[in-house]
């Protein structure tokens, strides 16, 4: 690979790709026939078992590029979610802003219902295929003689989620209109999921850039001003995110702030390390219900990062059309 990159002159890692997608019968054939990007034909080498989903991504390729790398995130969060209700287990990604997460506890969570003493509207049990899209879900881990686990599922909030407890009176059935805003409201959840992954990777990379934009001073001042609230969400959980974003390693308790070291070493730098601190911030802030609940602080970062060079997703469109300005503490 080394070899083909110095003869060519081409980067080894578009050398790698090229390689994956000549490898593949799949993406070689579509790079052709519907002139892909070589970014778009790998994607495909990921799903080539899959014909509906690379019928997905090459129509999205040619109708709205821009969209691509959201398509991708869903196609491969549903992927893993498909996984994981096959094992048995809800979706366990990690998401340090959201109550969404099924955490292992050590104890059974007294403040959550257990699965067994629930039924669906339909009158059935609750099982773990039903809680995958349940806000405040919960995993209790008992292992018994180091070679027996047993794994039990819990809801914050059942009523909530549709279900209740053996013994009540079942709900009236929901109405169409009912339906239908569950159905939505299931898709979204997942559609922001999605995005959050892509949204984080582009601020990543755009983050690390040697020049940043024009107006990246104004972008602070606003958010240590209009934005301070949530931004100084970020700043109580010790900028985590914005260490992140930089791929900067967080220091421990007893050490100098790796991001203040940054500046001291490179001062030039300062614009660098304080935008991410910034961004890092709202991003901490908002969740699933920055859709559901549009505040005008969100369509502010969403609007502004699309400036910038951001593709926003569709449920990111929704968060981003709230333009009626609001007090910092309003929120």
């Amino acid at each position: 690979m080394s070899t083909i990159a110095k003869r060519t002159g081409t980067k080894s890692g578009e050398v790698k790709s090229g390689l994956a997608v000549a490898g593949s019968a799949v993406a070689a054939s579509a790079i052709t026939r519907y002139q892909l990007t070589l970014d778009q034909a790998l994607a495909l080498t990921e799903f080539e078992d899959n014909e509906r989903a690379c019928a997905e991504l090459v129509a999205t390729a040619q109708s709205n590029p821009g969209q691509f790398p959201h398509a991708l995130q869903r196609l491969r969060d549903a992927r893993t979610n498909a996984e994981l209700a096959a094992a048995k287990q809800p979706n366990c990604r990690s998401r340090a802003t959201s109550s969404s997460t099924p955490t292992p506890a050590t104890t059974p969570p007294r403040s959550h219902t257990p699965l067994r003493e629930l039924l669906t509207a339909d009158n059935e049990p609750v099982t773990v295929e039903h809680i995958a899209d349940v806000d405040g879900r919960a995993a209790f881990i008992s292992v018994y003689n180091a070679d027996r686990v047993v794994v039990n599922y819990y809801v914050a909030d059942p009523k909530a989620a549709g279900f209740r407890r053996y013994g009540q009176a079942p709900k009236e059935p929901m109405t169409d209109e009912q339906k239908a805003e569950r159905k939505t409201l299931i898709i979204n959840n997942k559609a922001w999921d999605s995005a959050e992954t892509v949204r984080r990777e582009w601020l990543g990379e755009f983050l690390t850039r040697k020049t940043l934009p024009k107006d990246a001073a104004q972008s602070i001042a606003r958010g240590l001003t209009t934005h301070h609230n949530t931004v100084g969400t970020g700043l109580n959980q010790s900028n985590s995110l914005a260490h992140e974003l930089l791929g900067v390693e967080r220091s421990n308790y007893y050490s100098p702030d790796a991001l203040a070291a940054i500046v001291e070493k490179t001062p030039t730098k300062a614009l660098h390390v304080a935008l991410p601190v910034v961004l890092g911030g709202i991003e901490e802030s908002i969740s699933r219900w920055s859709w559901r609940t549009p505040s005008a602080h969100t369509a502010a970062y969403l609007n502004q990062i699309e400036a910038w060079g951001y593709t926003l997703s569709e449920v990111e469109r929704i968060a981003a059309e709230k333009n009626d300005p609001a007090p910092d503490n309003a929120e």
